[in-house]
């Protein structure tokens, strides 16, 4: 800013920015299974800005990449402490799974009514499941 005769003068202020965030944190696989064995994958998400509506989409490993094979979407509400709110996808080996001799999954959190900040903690794979 400038007056008249030559003056001069600056402000400055801290200002806070809230964006929308949240993070896959955890999966939780078993360390084995069998053809044909349903299994429950348990993804844990946090949120600390604002309660979300977030869907969480799961991809098993293949040869060639991941493909999809289920997902959930659900309220996550915002919180301090840690806590996480967790989605349990089922999914049920396959042959395919056999001939590798393991199994993997990704999970990948998407919000619905906002663009995520931090996209890169969206994302969460697991250890391998053995398949005997």
């Amino acid at each position: 800013m400038r007056t008249l005769d030559g003056r001069t003068a600056s402000v400055s202020h801290v200002v806070s920015v809230r964006t929308h965030d949240v993070a896959v944190v955890k999966l939780n696989v078993p360390s084995t299974a069998r053809v044909g064995q349903t299994i429950g994958v348990a993804v844990q998400v946090r949120n600390t800005r604002y309660d979300e509506n977030v869907r969480v989409d799961l991809e098993r490993s293949t040869p060639i990449g991941y493909v999809p094979v289920g997902s959930s979407t659900r309220p996550v509400p915002a919180t301090d402490s840690g806590k996480t709110t967790s989605s349990v996808i089922d999914y049920t080996v396959t042959a395919e799974d056999l001939a590798v001799g393991k199994v993997s999954f990704r999970a990948v959190a998407e919000l619905l009514d906002a663009r995520g900040a931090l996209p890169y903690d969206n994302e969460l794979r697991s250890v391998p499941v053995k398949v005997a």
